[in-house]
């Protein structure tokens, strides 16, 4: 029996990437999951965006109700722009000038070097800008909307596969369990005949009593019943395929 493949049936692991640019601004976004109890989404993304973290783990919940979720966003094209750090101009030239000053009055030699005013950012008011960050997120928007999409595609692929792995080993147990059912009548009764013949082996000759050799075939016979265990297994495996079916 062959049961049509569930729409929904996806699997935990699965990677998508995606690509977006408006306005000279670009992103790519690249998403992978997991399996884990319940939905944990870990966003990367880059310098000065972090306000979009919020906005990136809205879009991931719509797609994915479940797993763990590492979404990283890089910024393909615009970034010099976007990103840029603002210098105050004027402070760093009353910066140099403080300090040719105070190095000719203590006769200190040498001049200042662009490795000197890296070293002196905090004192000439480097600063992140800040970006549009509603401009920004609607191109992050789409590049990421369009991983999930090939992050969805990847886990339906693997999903069917899947299915149909389950459901022949389904099918695999399902015939070892009625080959067992079908075998059960012969083997308590190879069990018994096995039984009678050691208890003549042991008694060397000496009587036995019939009646209660009788009683201990029975209570083998018993114990070795898998009637109940296959019947349940039938339920279990009528369940699985219930589930597979979607």
């Amino acid at each position: 029996m062959t049961a049509a493949p569930p729409t929904t049936l996806r699997s935990m692991t699965g990677l998508g990437r995606g690509r977006a640019s408006q306005n000279g601004v670009g992103f790519v976004a690249e998403v992978r999951t997991v399996n884990h109890r319940s939905l944990e989404v870990k966003v990367r993304l880059p310098h000065g965006l972090s306000g979009l973290e919020g906005r990136v783990t809205a879009v991931v919940r719509k797609h994915v109700q479940r797993g763990r979720v590492d979404v990283r966003l890089d910024l393909t094209e615009g970034g010099s722009t976007l990103l840029a750090p603002r210098v105050d101009t004027a402070a760093a030239q009353a910066t140099v000038e403080t300090l040719r000053a105070l190095g000719n009055k203590l006769g200190l030699y040498g001049d200042l070097t662009m490795h000197d005013l890296v070293l002196l950012l905090d004192r000439i008011q480097v600063q992140d800008p800040p970006p549009d960050l509603e401009s920004v997120g609607t191109v992050v928007d789409a590049a990421l909307t369009a991983a999930m999409e090939d992050l969805d595609t990847m886990r339906r692929t693997e999903g069917a596969a899947l299915h149909q792995d389950m459901l022949a080993r389904v099918e695999m147990l399902d015939g070892l369990r009625a080959r067992l059912l079908a075998r059960a009548p012969a083997a308590v009764a190879e069990s018994n005949a096995r039984l009678r013949a050691r208890v003549v082996e042991l008694a060397a000759g000496v009587a036995v009593d019939p009646a209660r050799l009788a009683a201990e075939c029975a209570l083998l016979a018993d114990r070795t019943d898998t009637a109940e265990e296959l019947t349940r297994l039938a339920g279990h495996l009528d369940h699985v395929r219930a589930l597979l079916r979607g």
